[in-house]
């Protein structure tokens, strides 16, 4: 299922998807940091939130799952911590700290391939010929190591999560790849860097918002439909986007089992995302999270899709 539309394709083209490599913006990739490396708080909050998420399904392998914990980059003040059972991997979380002390829960999702596995990103680059299809599928574990490429892995939010794989031949041409799914995306560096700027201001209000941080929180409504092809209809393309109180008119759709979509373009017309809306979790706090399908399911802040994209029924 694809999750994207490049802006020059037919309006009801199916393109064919692509699967990714990678890439860390540390000097070592995240998926080696282990939950050593982060504080005791952090890791006492994550296990709060596990605790909770693991009396929903789907996430009741959670409980005793492994998990491991690495840096999303510089500059972010988060953490990416990957879930994984007898070395299968079942779900991520990305986790923000915030300026007054504490964590924010900025999404999270089930399903085998997280945000950064390797093996999509592995086999869209073999399918856009950057490496061979004899290249290594275990890829070097340190940038320094990697005659062919660079990898580092950039994360702004939800919707600007990619892979940013820098060639090393003599052009040093750049090439950008989907966090979750691998795909390829047609974007320029200078669109990326508009996209970052754009959304700096967006971030640090978000994360230093003055709502105390909740050490403990339960959820307290929650809906999860079945996945649906996105591409059965076009309403995004068809009739206008939900109006009015968007949410409220989302979780009622998602309640009564009605199909939704939502799209963005979070990189101009470059790239149009589409993917099935099929599910919410709210909790205690406040906060809500709407339940989208790729590749498994990401639960993303309501405020972060209504901020980037509309829902469509």
């Amino acid at each position: 299922m694809r999750k994207w539309i490049p802006i020059y394709a037919a309006a009801v083209l199916l393109f064919t998807s692509l699967h990714p490599v990678y890439a860390a913006r540390n000097e070592h990739p995240p998926a080696i940091k282990s939950a050593l490396s982060a504080d005791n708080g952090l890791k006492q909050q994550v296990d709060l939130w596990v605790n909770e998420l693991s009396k929903q399904p789907p996430f009741e392998d959670w409980k005793s799952a492994e998990y491991h914990i690495s840096a999303l980059g510089p500059g972010t003040h988060g953490w990416l911590i990957t879930f994984t059972a007898d070395n299968a991997p079942l779900g991520y979380m990305v986790v923000h700290a915030k300026p007054e002390g504490g964590y924010q829960l900025g999404e999270y999702g089930y399903g085998k391939e997280p945000l950064f596995t390797l093996q999509p990103l592995y086999s869209s680059m073999v399918q856009l010929e950057l490496i061979p299809s004899t290249y290594p599928k275990r890829l070097p574990q340190n940038n320094n190591h990697n005659p062919l490429f660079e990898l580092e892995q950039m994360y702004l939010s939800p919707l600007l999560a990619v892979w940013k794989v820098t060639m090393r031949q003599e052009q040093k041409t750049v090439h950008y790849f989907d966090a979750k799914t691998g795909e390829y995306l047609p974007i320029s560096e200078k669109e990326w860097d508009k996209a970052d700027q754009s959304v700096k201001k967006t971030i640090h209000a978000e994360i230093s918002s003055k709502k105390p941080a909740s050490p403990i929180s339960t959820i307290v409504a929650k809906q999860l439909n079945p996945a649906f092809d996105v591409y059965e209809r076009f309403p995004w393309l068809t009739k206008p986007p939900i109006k009015g109180n968007v949410i409220n008119e989302v979780s009622l759709l998602l309640e009564q089992r009605k199909k939704v979509w939502y799209s963005a373009e979070p990189y101009g017309k470059t790239v149009r995302y589409v993917w099935p809306v099929i599910g919410y979790q709210q909790w205690d706090d406040g906060r809500l999270y709407i339940a989208v399908a790729q590749e498994g399911a990401r639960f993303i802040p309501s405020h972060v899709l209504t901020g980037a994209g509309s829902f469509y029924d």
